[in-house]
C-alpha cells in the first residue's frame, strides 16, 4: 500500500508572532527556520550600531531605530519573516511605533558579515557610518 505525504502547514507571520516556545528563528516561505542565538561579538556591535544610530536619529526626529532580530516580512504568501541586526524606518514610511513585524522596508538595515567589516550607506542623509575591524566607529560624509 503505497503512503501520502501530507503537505507541511505553512504558518503565516501573524501566527509566528504569537508563538511562545518558538525559540531564536526567522519564518522563511511559511516555515519555521530554527537559529543559533548570535554571540557576544554580535551583540556588542549590534548594540553600538544601535547606539550611535539611536544619536543621529533621536535629535533630529527622523524616525525608528530598531534591532535585535526584530523581524521584518520580506515576503507575502506564504510568509517569510526576517530578524534585523539593527534598522531604520523613517517616519515617512512608519509615522506610528511599529509594532509587530515591520511590513515596509526599512531605509537602512545592517546585516553583520562574517569578515567584521559593517559599511552601509544612508543614501537620503548623504552620510555612510563604517566600522572597520578594529571597532573603530566614523559616521562620515557619503560625498567624501
Amino acid at each position: 500500500m503505497a503512503s501520502v505525504l501530507a503537505e507541511p502547514t505553512l504558518i503565516t507571520g501573524e501566527a509566528l508572532l504569537t508563538m511562545s516556545n518558538s525559540g531564536p528563528c526567522e519564518l522563511v516561505e511559511g516555515r519555521i527556520v530554527p537559529m543559533t542565538p548570535p554571540g557576544n561579538d554580535h551583540g556588542i556591535v549590534q548594540a553600538l550600531l544601535i547606539w550611535y544610530l539611536q544619536t543621529f536619529v533621536i535629535p533630529r526626529k527622523l524616525g525608528w531605530v530598531t534591532g535585535g532580530e526584530a523581524g521584518v516580512y520580506t515576503h507575502r504568501n506564504p510568509d517569510s519573516v526576517r530578524g534585523m541586526d539593527v534598522a531604520f524606518i523613517s517616519y515617512v514610511r512608519q509615522p506610528a511605533r511599529p509594532r509587530g513585524y515591520l511590513r515596509a522596508a526599512p531605509e537602512l538595515d545592517f546585516v553583520q558579515k562574517i569578515i567584521g567589516i559593517y559599511s552601509t550607506a544612508i543614501p537620503h542623509w548623504g552620510y555612510a557610518l563604517r566600522i572597520n575591524r578594529q571597532g573603530q566607529k566614523r559616521l562620515m560624509s557619503a560625498n567624501k
